[in-house]
């Protein structure tokens, strides 16, 4: 799971680059399900899940994410000022 994971966010960062924004989203959408108990593979789809909608424009369900993420990996990248610029 941690490979597929890696993949699926590597992946969308490619589509990003070449304008798929939905196909992006698509692809990280499923793998965005709110856990109990997370995995840092799944921390970390969010975060690129969250990052995919904020490009995209939905500030809201961005920041939702971010916060998941910062709940359970505060110190994960630049999450909480991307949270920050979100409000």
């Amino acid at each position: 799971p941690e490979v597929l994971a890696e993949a699926r966010i590597v992946y969308s960062g490619v589509l990003m680059d070449q304008g798929k924004e939905q196909d992006a989203l698509e692809l990280l959408k499923p793998h965005g399900k709110n856990l109990r108990a997370p995995k840092p593979f799944h921390i970390r789809q969010w975060y690129a899940l969250a990052d995919v909608l904020e490009k995209m424009g939905d500030h809201t369900r961005a920041r939702k994410l971010f916060e998941r993420v910062v709940q359970f990996a505060p110190e994960l990248g630049d999450v909480k000022s991307r949270i920050k610029a979100l409000r």
